[in-house]
């Protein structure tokens, strides 16, 4: 089954609802304008990107994306879906509305640990110390 994206910018509740009724959509998703942000676990070590790009799709790959101050709060959601998810090492992705509510857009659960050298070194450790201890 092919996926469709539909971003709406600017229209109310109830003109999202016709939207979707006339092209018979099961769920138009609303534009929320803020911040990207990823928040990576890796063991007990963990950091906040600030994710970026030149359209509304926003990646750590992109050549500004960085690091920035951890927010308590996505990291205490971030910490209880890993917990939930069973999940040692994890990147969940969020959106910041520019009004300060926070929304979970995804969770990574084989995130990219290789942009950020101090991430990629947390990720070696914590492999090697597994390897020692279950090998």
């Amino acid at each position: 089954m092919n996926k469709t994206t539909i971003l709406v910018v600017g229209l109310e509740k109830k003109e999202i609802a016709t939207l979707r009724q006339n092209l018979g959509l099961g769920y138009v998703e609303e534009f929320i304008h803020g911040e990207a942000v990823r928040v990576m676990l890796v063991g007990d070590k963990y950091w906040q990107i600030k994710l970026m790009g030149e359209t509304w799709l926003k990646s750590i790959h992109h050549d500004d994306a960085c690091e920035m101050p951890v927010d308590k709060a996505l990291l205490e959601d971030t910490q209880n879906l890993a917990r939930h998810f069973n999940l040692e090492i994890v990147g969940v992705d969020y959106m910041v509305g520019y009004n300060g509510e926070k929304y979970l857009l995804e969770v990574n659960h084989i995130p990219n640990v290789t942009i950020f050298p101090s991430m990629n070194e947390a990720f070696l450790e914590y492999a090697r110390h597994w390897v020692r201890n279950h090998i």
